[in-house]
């Protein structure tokens, strides 16, 4: 095996967590060959998530589908144009692209017999499915051929100064002197999404608390709409709405300094355990023990979660429903990415704001004469039980 390289390619999964969970994979590469020239090929629009990456010399953008014309001239950018490739991802046409940017070339494959059997055929080392573990780890197997260091942690974005400004400029308040929660409502598929009712006790909470509130999220429509379903139906506590406003490097620099995040199973939950701020991560139908949040400080070769229950680990506490069918890694109760899941609908407000509460020991909580003040929803009225009900 060559001591050195020159130049290294590494393909990246198709969502921002996907590129992320593939950071210390490349760090590890960038420890190991600190002179080389480390290029990262990502599908086009998820680029944000290696913004400032101190390890990445180039990013290469890839359309899904691309006229004959731009195939040629990708086919003239990689063809043979690396000294090593290595893919995150299995799929055919990753596979295919290490083919033609190196001779040596190692990727993973999940797929069994046949459907796979051309794979290991044309790559030089590959490293099977193992659902037992952790993204983190499966990736980083790529590197026991080459025989270096592994590194385990994550690289978030970062951004400029003059964009940190303009983020600061959007807030009504100082954030190095300002305790302050970030909440993301909205993953990329439905069957992940929490209910309209769930978030509404949780922001009703941490106003109680006296903590100001940064919304995030994307300027889709069905995303805005949600959002607006719930502001419209929490009161007025403090909050911030920059769903739709702020770039992914300015979302993670946003995260490096809160006191607190809560979100679904989606990429912005992983760029806040990397940040290592306490992050809540409400997780349904996923396996979180190969797909969780990668904790902070954490540096070792095995998944940091059990597969079963709520649990903690370093600055991430990952909730989710006890229930027979949990784990099913199914795309909903359905199967269908556009409709909820029932193990996150019936997820309960109170283990949420359990996880909330231990996330922030070190900020008072005020005394309530009734414990269920806290569920009650300013403007509607509606008792808790009756919101418990109401899902998207």
């Amino acid at each position: 095996m060559q001591s050195a390289f020159e130049k290294i390619l590494v393909i990246c999964g198709t969502g921002v967590g996907n590129i992320l969970l593939a950071t210390p994979l490349i760090r590890s590469l960038r420890r190991a060959y600190l002179v080389a020239t480390i290029d990262v090929l990502v599908p086009e629009g998820r680029e944000g998530i290696l913004e400032g990456n101190p390890d990445v010399n180039d990013v290469i953008r890839v359309r899904r589908r691309q006229g004959i014309r731009e195939d040629l001239r990708f086919v003239r950018r990689l063809w043979r144009h690396y000294d090593i490739a290595l893919s995150t991802q299995a799929d055919d046409r990753s596979v295919i692209s290490a083919c033609m940017a190196s001779e040596l070339r190692f990727s993973h494959w999940y797929r069994c017999g046949l459907l796979s059997a051309w794979q290991r055929l044309v790559l030089n080392d590959c490293v099977g499915p193992d659902c037992k573990t952790h993204v983190v780890v499966h990736g980083l197997r790529l590197l026991d051929p080459l025989g270096i260091a592994k590194q385990y942690e994550l690289v978030p974005p970062a951004c400029s100064e003059d964009a940190t400004a303009a983020l600061d400029r959007l807030l009504p308040f100082s954030r190095p002197r300002q305790s302050y929660a970030v909440l993301h409502f909205f993953p990329r598929n439905m069957y992940k999404c929490w209910t309209l009712a769930g978030w509404i006790v949780v922001i009703q909470h941490l106003a109680s608390r006296g903590m100001p509130m940064v919304l995030t999220g994307a300027a889709g429509q069905q995303e805005q709409d949600y959002i607006r379903a719930i502001l419209a139906r929490c009161g007025n506590p403090e909050i911030v709405n920059l769903s739709g406003q702020i770039s992914l490097a300015q979302v993670s620099n946003l995260l490096k300094g809160c006191s607190l995040y809560v979100g679904p199973d989606t990429g912005i939950t992983h760029v806040a355990a990397a940040q290592g701020c306490p992050t809540v991560a409400l997780y349904g139908p996923t396996d979180h023990g190969y797909w969780g949040p990668w904790p902070k400080g954490y540096a070792k070769d095995q998944s940091p979660f059990d597969r079963q229950g709520s649990q903690r680990r370093n600055n991430v506490y990952v909730v989710r429903r006890e229930s027979g069918c949990i784990l099913c890694s199914a795309e909903g109760c359905h199967s269908a990415a556009n409709r909820p899941s029932r193990c996150m609908e019936e997820l309960t407000p109170e283990s949420v704001i359990d996880a909330i509460d231990e996330m922030l020991v070190e900020v008072p909580r005020p005394a309530f004469d009734d414990h269920d003040q806290m569920y009650t929803v300013i403007e509607q009225g509606e008792s808790s039980r009756s919101l418990a009900k109401w899902s998207v």
